[in-house]
C-alpha cells in the first residue's frame, strides 16, 4: 500500500505492527496511513528518541487546525494502539490517556423541505451557476443525486472507477470507505437511466480504472 517509506527510529516495530494487523485480515487501510504520518513526525521532530515518550505522544494528540473531534480522536487511538503493542514486547511506550480525547460536539441536522430540495435541484439540473467546466451540466446532476438518494460521501463518489459501477444491475460497489468498509449501493431506475446516458457519452473509451466522474476545464480546451 501507497509509497511512504518509514524512517524514524520506532520504523522496525511500526512495520511488525502494521504486518500483526494486515496478518488478521484487517485492511487497516486508514490505520497505516496515520502511523505513517505519526512515524513522519518522529522522523521529523524527534530524530534521535528510541522511546515513545510522553512528549512525543502528546505532540501527536494536539488537535490540528480545520480537524474535527473524530478525527483527533482516530489519530489518538492508532497511536494507543501502537504503543500498546511496544508494551506487550516489553518496551517502555507513554500510553496517551483517553482525557486526551477531545470532547464532539453534538451534530444537529437540518431536514429540507421539499419546496428547498426543488430549488436546489432546479440550480443543478438547469446550470443556474457559473462554473469553468464543460460537461459540469450532466456530472453535477449525478453527483448531487447520489449524494442526496444514495447517501454516498463526497470521497466515494470521487473515488469511483468506471469498474465500480453495473449499468445494467443499477449497482454501484464502494471500496475501502470509512472504517475500511466495503458494500454495495443500490440505485434508483432513474437515477441509473441518467448514469447510463453520462457513461455513453463520457466513457465510450475508458478502461476500467479510469475515474468515472471528471470534470473538463474549458481553459483545456483552447
Amino acid at each position: 500500500m501507497g509509497s511512504y517509506v518509514l524512517k524514524s527510529y520506532f520504523k522496525e516495530d511500526i512495520q511488525q505492527f502494521l504486518n500483526l494487523k494486515h496478518s488478521t485480515g484487517y485492511k487497516y487501510t486508514t490505520g497505516q496511513r496515520l502511523i505513517e504520518q505519526f512515524d513522519f513526525m518522529c522522523y521529523s521532530k524527534y530524530p534521535k528518541e528510541s522511546t515513545l515518550t510522553e512528549e512525543i505522544g502528546i505532540a501527536w494528540a494536539i488537535p490540528r487546525e480545520d480537524e474535527s473531534a473524530s478525527a483527533t480522536i482516530n489519530r489518538i487511538v492508532d497511536v494507543r494502539e501502537f504503543a500498546k503493542y511496544l508494551i506487550n514486547l516489553n518496551k517502555k511506550a507513554f500510553m496517551i490517556p483517553s482525557s486526551y480525547f477531545p470532547k464532539k460536539r453534538k451534530y444537529i441536522s437540518y431536514i429540507y423541505t421539499n419546496y428547498e430540495l426543488q430549488k436546489i435541484f432546479d440550480v443543478i439540473d438547469n446550470g443556474k451557476f457559473t462554473c469553468r467546466h464543460k460537461n459540469s451540466y450532466i456530472v453535477y446532476p449525478i453527483i448531487f443525486r447520489l449524494f442526496y438518494c444514495c447517501g454516498l460521501r463526497n470521497s466515494e463518489v470521487r473515488n469511483l472507477k468506471v469498474k465500480d459501477i453495473d449499468l445494467n444491475k443499477g449497482i454501484i460497489a464502494i471500496y475501502e470507505s470509512k472504517n475500511d468498509s466495503d458494500r454495495l449501493v443500490p440505485i434508483s431506475d432513474k437515477l441509473q437511466k441518467m448514469i447510463l446516458k453520462y457513461a455513453k457519452e463520457i466513457h465510450s473509451n475508458s478502461r476500467d480504472e479510469d475515474y468515472f466522474f471528471y470534470l473538463i476545464n474549458m481553459e483545456n480546451l483552447s
